[in-house]
């Protein structure tokens, strides 16, 4: 059908469809380019952003060693106005389970400056540490996946080489994400179609 109509066109038309086809795939090609670039810069801002949100939480930590409660509070202020501006442009839509982190770390400051009681002092510092970790660990995990998702990247692919051929191994293997699994003596081939089967 499609040879018939192609059969059918002028020469004239022909050639507007040969110049055509490139010049549209061009045009296809550079939108995507500029996709991809304009998804990459609004990660790159965001990994800016994140580097402010780090600094402002080591103050944030340096200020438990505040004089008293009165001047933690005041240097909290300061530092909590910024690092709420930051997270909702970092942490997308964590930003309020962030935030209220932020306000119990702070709370359990307060509580372990305040503690008269060395258990209460204990009890208050533990809880302050916990929080502390925990706002480390969401920090850690910021979403940077745009990107990836984005440009349609994908995992690098894992392939366990070992000497065992003991099916618990191998299943062990593959609960810790491996992709594959080649065992010793190294075939080529069987580690090409490992290669080949784990990237398709």
């Amino acid at each position: 059908m499609a040879i018939a109509v192609w059969n059918n066109l002028s020469v004239k038309h022909k050639l507007f469809g040969l110049v055509l086809l490139p010049i549209s795939l061009l045009l296809f090609l550079v939108g995507r380019q500029s996709y991809i670039l304009t998804t990459q810069l609004t990660d790159f801002k965001r990994t800016n952003q994140l580097s402010i949100y780090l600094q402002d939480i080591s103050v944030l930590y340096r200020n438990t060693l505040a004089s008293s409660p009165e001047e933690f509070t005041e240097q909290y202020e300061q530092v909590n106005s910024k690092l709420k501006k930051l997270s909702p442009i970092i942490f997308l839509g964590a930003s309020d389970e962030i935030n209220q982190l932020i306000a119990d770390f702070s709370e359990a400051t307060l509580s372990t400056m305040e503690a008269r009681d060395p258990y209460d002092k204990l009890d208050a510092q533990e809880w302050q540490s916990d929080l502390y970790e925990q706002l480390l660990l969401q920090i850690e995990r910021v979403p940077f996946e745009n990107t990836k998702r984005n440009l349609g990247l994908t995992k690098t692919p894992i392939i366990a080489l070992t000497a065992s051929v003991i099916d618990n191994d191998i299943q062990k293997c593959f609960d810790s994400g491996m992709d594959g699994y080649v065992a010793k003596p190294v075939r080529r081939e069987k580690l090409l179609h490992q290669i080949k089967s784990a990237t398709c």
